[in-house]
């Protein structure tokens, strides 16, 4: 086994040293810099993680009804009120708390005065908190946060440091499946680490939210892809359940980003034949559909700011309009991402425009010279599978959106639609992986080698 750590280590070092030098130099800036509860929802990411941390995750909650009709679940939970009453809260978007490097959280230092207050029993929701989203996603991606959150209460930590021992274990979670991504993919290895030390990342990472948890997960699953791909030899076993693990898992995240595991249908039949592909699919389903539509029944809930029901009437009265929309703002998606406010930041937009030129750098994509059309799509599959991937997760991202931020009924055609945020695409970054990545060209024109040798053979692949 030691062997085995030592091996990857050396084939690796260059990527694992440069991606945890970047990665630790930011995260302890902005454990430093910014305070646990200046994040996107903060009640929503402490609230989950204090549930889970406690042993409430599964506490039953209350049917009610919000002030838009729509019906929602109260999960009750209890405890310490200087973790369920925290004051100096900061909900504020990714990109406006990083966008300064020599700007300090202003709000840190109030997070901290919970630690001087006299901490009583409280239950929430109450009077003072109208609502409480601890069952708002599903429980397993705050696992991370909630084990070092677990430890710190039962050693009798403050408040605050907490906090700061979820966000140390959520980002140690990140660090060690990023690395495993690297160590998996069998090529473009400093893509990964680019990717995985953006600014937005990191942040994320070291926070309590669980958005590093989708990316890490994200870049796991089509390392994998990568490396049975280039391996050329047929899915063992532990791959197999791999996959199949690292599928579940994208769903539970968030159902959108289970669209990349299309990806997993182009391996050739050599690597993966369609009655392991079926066997694929039928147990990745039945390992998480049971399990999230009985949680989503008892538990599950969504927070809107509009009429779902009127949304969704709207939209199934007019499906085209709602189509044209949301392919309207994905194609201004990048030009949105260029401005202030935005999708993306500029230091972002240049950072990923390396990634591109360093995972591109001596590549060139194959060209349909020399061979027809539909073996040129067949040897670019990877590419187009990727591309019509993140079109499914960025349209379902957008159409959930469009569900619970808009007024649907009211909108026009050319409406930006309210709600996405740049973070949303951070786990979608590693399908660029896929670019340069094609199936040889001898394995798809095995015709033509008949031709020419007279000989005949089976083709090993789809």
């Amino acid at each position: 086994m030691n062997k085995r750590f030592s091996h990857i280590w050396l084939d690796n070092r260059g990527p694992f040293i440069m991606f945890i030098l970047l990665a630790l130099i930011q995260a302890v800036f902005y454990l430093f810099s910014v305070g646990p509860l200046t994040i996107p929802d903060p009640d929503l990411h402490a609230n989950t993680s204090y549930a889970l941390a406690t042993g409430q995750i599964l506490n039953l909650p209350e049917s009610d009804h919000d002030r838009y009709g729509n019906k929602v679940k109260n999960q009750s939970i209890s405890g310490d009120s200087r973790y369920l009453m925290t004051q100096g809260r900061n909900n504020d978007f990714v990109y406006k708390i990083i966008g300064n490097a020599f700007t300090h959280d202003n709000h840190k230092n109030d997070q901290k005065r919970n630690d001087r207050s006299s901490g009583e029993y409280v239950t929430i929701p109450n009077i003072k908190v109208k609502s409480n989203r601890s069952n708002q996603y599903f429980p397993v991606l705050y696992v991370p946060q909630a084990i070092g959150l677990w430890l710190a209460i039962h050693l009798n930590t403050s408040p605050y440091h907490a906090w700061q021992a979820a966000r140390i274990s959520n980002f140690t979670f990140f660090l060690v499946m990023f690395c495993l991504s690297i160590a998996l993919t069998p090529r473009d290895k400093y893509f990964f680490v680019i990717i995985g030390t953006l600014p937005a990342t990191i942040f994320l990472a070291s926070s309590l939210m669980s958005d590093s948890f989708f990316l890490a997960v994200s870049a796991c699953f089509l390392s994998l892809v990568l490396f049975l791909a280039q391996n050329g030899k047929p899915v063992g076993k532990k791959a197999f359940i791999g996959l199949v693990t690292l599928t579940a898992l994208l769903f539970f995240s968030k159902i959108v980003y289970v669209a990349m595991a299309i990806l997993v249908l182009a391996l050739p039949n050599a690597i993966l034949n369609w009655k392991r592909k079926t066997a694929y699919v039928g147990i990745a389903a039945a390992c998480t559909l049971p399990v999230y539509t009985l949680w989503s029944h008892l538990y599950g809930t969504t927070w809107a700011i509009a009429c779902v029901d009127s949304n969704a009437q709207a939209l199934l009265h007019n499906p085209i309009k709602a189509t044209i929309m949301i392919v309207w703002n994905i194609f201004f998606l990048f030009q949105k991402g260029l401005g202030i406010p935005g999708a993306l930041t500029m230091e972002m937009t240049l950072l990923l425009i390396l990634a591109l030129l360093v995972l591109l750098a001596g590549k060139q994509l194959r060209s349909p010279h020399g061979m027809t059309w539909h073996q040129a799509i067949s040897t670019n599959r990877y590419a187009i599978l990727a591309f019509i991937s993140a079109l499914l997760a960025i349209g379902a991202t957008y159409g959930y959106e469009l569900l619970i931020w808009n007024q649907l009924p009211y909108m026009v055609l050319t409406s930006e639609i309210q709600g996405f945020q740049g973070r949303y695409l951070l786990p979608l970054l590693p399908l660029l992986a896929c670019l340069p990545l094609q199936v040889q060209r001898e394995e798809i024109m095995p015709l033509a080698r008949l031709k020419e040798t007279g000989t005949v053979s089976t083709p090993a692949h789809d």
